[in-house]
């Protein structure tokens, strides 16, 4: 062998330290997977407790069916899977397809029609600056591009002619621009089945990082407020009064165009932090009306299930501007009188990426509603999710009815009106939208109304196996009775920290002769994933419902926190100063584990802040007669009551104690003279 060709070939040495890197690249690599499962059961979405659901081998056959049952391909499909769900026969009748079709009033062919030509969306520059400035700290792939988000970050701050030629791009795709033959590659998705707690499967589509889901933030970033305000500010008209008179006992149309009516809410989509808005105001609502209660509806599968027609007509109602860029990811079209292309679905099967189907083989795609994972997709449902909840306001127009995305909320005064304002949404929904409702998470909270009328199937009527409930789950959180919510509060939190604990749990992780970065992990895990789990509680629930939770969350952070750090072997006194000192922030020399009983206080004037200026302005009826001027200067006059009551207290406790002493040093005395005779 020539000496210049020797000298090429690594040496032994060399060759080691290569295997050893790769080695212990691999061992952080299978530590890391290890702690992200422990870490799993502890990180929720929304900062709650729950766990998330775990992926789906979506090489099986059950879960391919079960995923398969969610995208229904035409309204046979969709009839002949809900009757399925129902219990009922795989057979569509003539008849009940005809009167399904009837009753979505969507001529199919056309549903995606341009009606006008409305012009394109326009992308800002300010809006694409500011999300790739910052893009997301995720790594997911999708199959078809492998581009990630860190990689279209580091090119955009590359150089001033590749942030140009991005924002080109960006701006022909947010338009639909894009030539047609590119159509297909840009809406097809990668479908991932996540499992819920429930058992069910909830489908997740990945797009493109580069040709759907930045250009799908950057749009939201440009609208977000402006969707807000027409989600939040549309009221029905006297014509959709005058419609429903059926419903409202409206007379005359001269009554239709004088009734008042409120504007139903949808909090899910363009309105900042719309899930605390939505649960304090069903918090004031109870605590001025207990006699009225609160009804909460759910739907099954509703993003892949509402029809296209419900998206396009809130579409040309809301924004037109949008239907190109949503043609582009959910139509492709070849040529011009070519037949529309459905987005495709992909699924990561035994021999890599395969195009989706089920168990038999039959290969199905995107036809119906949004895809889960789309940065459109919230967009898309509210839009089309608005037109049932504006025909359910005018059925009902003294109801506050409130949504997050496709969580629904009737309250009213009056028992009665609130279930007739939530049979009225459940069937616009259905005729509207093609969306059924989730009969058994169906549920109504009243603390003192008359409930008696409610059959016992509805989750919470008198006539129920398990009775009236004490609290009712909104949005995640517990509302109601304090003690009752605090019980199921304090077991929801030592279910989520159980990962914790053991040497099954993160507290199990070790080092290995190849990787010594369990330690690491662990604080890592405990710091971001496990001590972050309460603040959505802390934020949504009073103080007296969160306090022995927050105490059990902190007593559980600190024993982990000992055990990563052998806090067995110290003393009790330097145990308490090292966990002292892991409370403080990082920049402080801390650890960064805040303590939940220290933030409870501040968590909940924080929300109420955040909260009450969009209570006042979107249900002035329940904030009409609160003067908070007048609130805080009454709480100013009872802590300074109380200050007063504590000291008084005070000095009569210390005046007890000297007498007490006096009376032992009198007994002493005389126990010594005793003692001297």
């Amino acid at each position: 062998m020539p000496r210049l060709l020797r000298r090429a070939r690594p040496s032994r040495s060399a060759s080691r330290r290569r295997r050893r890197r790769w080695g212990r690249r691999r061992t952080w690599r299978s530590a890391s997977t290890a702690c992200c499962a422990s870490a799993a059961r502890v990180t929720t979405p929304r900062a709650m407790v729950s766990s998330p659901p775990r992926r789906c081998d979506m090489t099986r056959a059950k879960p391919r069916d079960d995923v398969r049952a969610l995208h229904p391909q035409d309204v046979a499909d969709a009839l002949r899977l809900r009757q399925l769900r129902q219990g009922g026969s795989p057979e569509v009748s003539d008849e009940a397809l005809a009167a399904e079709k009837a009753k979505r009033h969507v001529a199919e062919p056309d549903y995606m029609r341009d009606e006008g030509r409305a012009a394109p969306f326009v992308l800002e520059a300010s809006a694409f600056h500011k999300v790739m400035a910052r893009v997301p700290k995720e790594r997911a792939m999708f199959s078809g591009d492998a581009l990630s988000y860190e990689e279209l970050g580091r090119l955009y701050h590359s150089s001033k002619r590749a942030r140009d030629v991005l924002f080109r791009l960006f701006f022909k795709m947010a338009a639909g621009r894009i030539h047609e033959s590119l159509r297909p590659l840009f809406g097809d998705c990668f479908l991932v089945g996540l499992r819920k707690p429930d058992g069910g499967t909830r489908p997740i589509g990945i797009g493109s990082a580069l040709r759907r889901r930045l250009v799908g933030r950057c749009i939201m970033e440009q609208i977000k407020d402006e969707v807000g305000e027409r989600l939040t500010g549309t009221a029905p008209t006297w014509e959709d009064l005058w419609r429903a008179r059926e419903f409202n006992g409206l007379a005359t149309e001269e009554e239709a165009r004088e009734r008042s009516c409120n504007t139903p809410l949808q909090l899910g989509c363009g309105t900042p932090g719309g899930a605390e808005i939505l649960i304090a105001i069903c918090r004031v609502f109870v605590q001025r009306h207990p006699e009225g209660p609160i009804f909460s509806d759910d739907k099954v599968n509703g993003f892949n299930s509402i029809t296209r027609g419900a998206i396009f007509r809130g579409l040309r109602t809301f924004f037109p501007s949008l239907i190109p860029v949503a043609r582009f990811y959910y139509q492709s079209v070849d040529g011009d009188d070519a037949e529309a292309v459905d987005p495709r679905l992909w699924l990561l099967g035994g021999h890599g990426k395969v195009e989706a189907c089920d168990s038999a083989g039959e290969v199905y795609a995107s036809r119906e509603g949004c895809q889960q994972g789309d940065p459109l997709g919230p967009l898309l449902w509210s839009f089309g999710y608005h037109q049932a909840l504006l025909e359910m306001q005018a059925r009902s127009p003294d109801s506050i009815c409130l949504a997050y995305l496709d969580d629904t909320y009737c309250l009213d005064v009056s028992p009665v009106a609130a279930c007739a304002a939530a049979a009225a949404g459940e069937d616009a929904t259905d005729d509207l939208c093609g969306v059924t409702s989730n009969q058994k998470k169906q549920e109504v909270y009243s603390p003192t109304g008359d409930l008696s009328f409610l059959p016992a199937a509805v989750r919470g009527s008198p006539h129920h196996a398990d009775g009236r409930l004490l609290v009712i789950k909104v949005l995640g959180t517990f509302l109601g009775d304090a003690a009752e919510a605090s019980r199921r509060l304090v077991e929801r939190v030592r279910r989520a920290l159980a990962p914790l604990a053991g040497r099954e749990g993160v507290c199990g992780l070790h080092d290995t002769r190849r990787c010594n970065l369990a330690l690491q992990i662990q604080m890592t895990l405990n710091r971001f994933c496990a001590n972050a789990s309460l603040n959505y509680f802390l934020c949504t629930m009073p103080e007296e419902a969160t306090r022995e939770a927050a105490r059990l969350h902190d007593r559980l952070i600190g024993e982990a926190f000992d055990e990563f750090t052998a806090g067995r072997l110290s003393s009790t006194a330097q145990r308490r100063a090292a966990l002292q000192q892991a409370r403080l922030p990082v920049k402080f020399g801390g650890a960064g584990l805040t303590s939940m009983s220290a933030i409870t206080d501040a968590a909940i004037v924080g929300s109420w802040c955040l909260c009450w200026e969009p209570i006042a302005r979107l249900c002035p009826q329940l904030a009409r007669g609160i003067d908070l001027g007048a609130a805080a200067v009454a709480a100013s006059a009872v802590a300074a009551a109380e200050a007063a009551t504590g000291q008084a207290e005070a000095e009569s406790a210390v005046e007890q104690a000297l007498a007490a002493v006096s009376l032992k040093a009198r007994y002493a005395r005389e126990a010594r003279a005793r003692g001297a005779a």
